[in-house]
């Protein structure tokens, strides 16, 4: 008797122990993103289901043809009272933010939903990429690794300059136009 309700108490924690867990992750949302050439636009980088947190860092990814980021904003002073940054680097060249930041005594850790991040984008070309979010890092106080998931995102620009920007498209007469004009300035109007 006593075997089968330590077997059956194993098998409840087990179940409700899964069922109730919750994956910490760290992701850009929204994770699917399409816009026109010449838009602009924000995109986040969360972390749910966190405990403990004292630390973390990532590095998020995007194609510099397609997107130019206008501006970077960390929200680190929402997680700890006293922190310290490690680095907080946008690099537009190579298409990059590395972020990464830690808090420090007497702060307490963090627990739960929080956005550790928002990046504005402009459109800069027609196509699709990815925002692949690399090395992430999350640390608790005691300086364990907390593992988590990550969420990547998918973006898709479509357009093109002239309709973007509201250049008009020559027309026949406009290059005969130009073409009459040129003559003039060269020979003369009675050409």
């Amino acid at each position: 008797m006593k075997k089968n309700y330590i077997i059956v108490c194993f098998f409840l924690t087990f179940l409700f122990g899964i069922s109730f867990a919750s994956a910490t992750k760290i992701y850009v949302y929204p994770s699917n993103i399409k816009k026109n050439l010449g838009d602009t636009f924000t995109v986040d980088v969360k972390l749910d289901s966190v405990s403990d947190l004292y630390g973390y860092e990532f590095k998020l990814y995007w194609d510099t043809k397609l997107l130019d980021c206008v501006n970077k904003v960390s929200y680190v002073n929402g997680i700890w009272s006293k922190n310290y940054q490690w680095k907080n680097e946008l690099n537009e060249g190579l298409g990059y933010v590395w972020i990464s930041y830690s808090g420090l005594s007497p702060a307490t850790s963090f627990n739960g939903n929080i956005k550790l991040a928002t990046l504005t984008f402009k459109t800069t070309g027609s196509g699709k990429g990815n925002f692949n979010l690399y090395e992430t890092k999350l640390a608790t106080s005691n300086g364990n690794k907390i593992t988590h998931d990550v969420g990547n995102g998918y973006f898709e620009v479509s357009g093109s300059y002239i309709r973007s920007r509201g250049v008009k498209t020559p027309t026949m007469a406009d290059l005969s136009n130009f073409f009459r004009q040129f003559i003039e300035k060269i020979f003369g109007p009675n050409f």
